[in-house]
């Protein structure tokens, strides 16, 4: 009886675990840059093992389903006790699985939730630069170059493609800052950056 109940609870924690580690490659650079660090270390360590920690949680939660739905064998001492604490479980193994998905959806929504776009409107007192960025792993990696982008003096505007791996920044016209200025930011960001054409 015990032995199925920690294992529902087992393989639930452990597919929310790996989950999240599948999602540090974005979760991270997130975090530490609301502290004002870059996670860019990290995050290129983390995206490689994606693959492995989202199969790892597909794995453990089909464990912690099949403790929580199996049928007890026949003649098994307690059956009736344990397939009561098996169904109780059953609520902590759904918030384990939408906690999993959530996780693992994390690094392609972030990007749309940070208020972002992918392209400028156009304004006529300013002018736009181009850049191509190179290193970024996700869609939260955007926010993190366009938030460094942002802060750079005469910077109007920035809008970063994942897809595209290319940054549009718009600049006052009449003071538009060095690109030295803009590929250091993005350098801040931890990524690499280069001048591109339209």
């Amino acid at each position: 009886m015990g032995k199925s109940i920690s294992g529902e609870n087992a393989a639930g924690a452990g597919a929310v675990l790996s989950a999240a580690l599948a999602s540090m490659c974005c979760i991270l650079p997130v975090g530490l840059g609301a502290v004002g660090l870059t996670g860019a270390v990290l995050s290129a360590f983390f995206e490689p093992l994606r693959p492995y920690f989202l199969v790892l949680s597909a794995v453990l939660l089909s464990v912690g389903f099949y403790f929580a739905f199996r049928r007890p064998a026949e003649g098994e001492v307690c059956a009736a006790e344990s397939s009561r604490l098996s169904r109780g479980s059953r609520p902590m193994l759904l918030v384990a699985a939408l906690s999993t998905a959530a996780f693992a959806v994390f690094p392609s929504i972030s990007g749309f939730a940070s208020g972002g776009a992918e392209t400028l409107p156009s304004d006529v007192n300013s002018a736009v630069i181009f850049l191509e960025v190179d290193g970024m792993t996700c869609e939260s990696c955007t926010s993190a170059v366009r938030s460094e982008l942002l802060d750079v003096t005469g910077v109007i505007d920035a809008a970063v493609s994942y897809e595209r791996k290319k940054a549009e920044v718009r600049v006052r016209e009449e003071r538009p800052p060095g690109v030295e200025l803009l590929l250091e930011a993005v350098k801040k960001a931890g990524y690499s950056a280069t001048v591109a054409e339209n």
